[in-house]
């Protein structure tokens, strides 16, 4: 009996403690930077160019807008190019706008507008940003 009775009176103050918590609701948010690029990187092969250039991309990313945002995973307009050079080696250049993901939203960030699923969408996407390097491209 005093078992059933101490399970319910910690039941109760459980519910009592969850539903008075504050239930605002709150989401994760992505926050990106202006494109960056590591500038080109010469590499005797297309697969090693590609590697330094991402490496050479979150280098000058972390520099400028710290750890968080070094997520080639995460960037958005990105762009990684290689061009093949005379001798047959490879410059790869590696450009994106560094992007991190916040929980709490920063004041002032502009929501984004809600869509009208009865309506027709729009669904040209803008040039990238990212200078452009003729060759290969991913």
């Amino acid at each position: 009996m005093w078992r059933r009775t101490g399970f319910l009176i910690v039941a109760l103050a459980l519910f009592a403690g969850w539903s008075s918590r504050d239930d605002r609701a709150a989401a994760a948010v992505g926050v990106c930077q202006d494109p960056m690029t590591g500038g080109p990187q010469a590499a005797p092969s297309e697969a090693a160019g590609r590697k330094a250039a991402l490496a050479a991309w979150v280098r000058a990313v972390s520099r400028v807008h710290g750890e968080r945002y070094t997520s080639w995973r995460l960037a958005f307009d990105k762009s990684l190019t290689c061009k093949v050079a005379g001798d047959g080696s490879f410059s790869c250049e590696a450009c994106g706008r560094p992007c991190t993901v916040e929980q709490v939203p920063q004041p002032g960030l502009d929501r984004l507008p809600r869509i009208d699923p009865t309506q027709p969408q729009k669904m040209a996407s803008p040039p990238s940003p990212c200078p452009a390097v003729k060759g290969l491209k991913t």
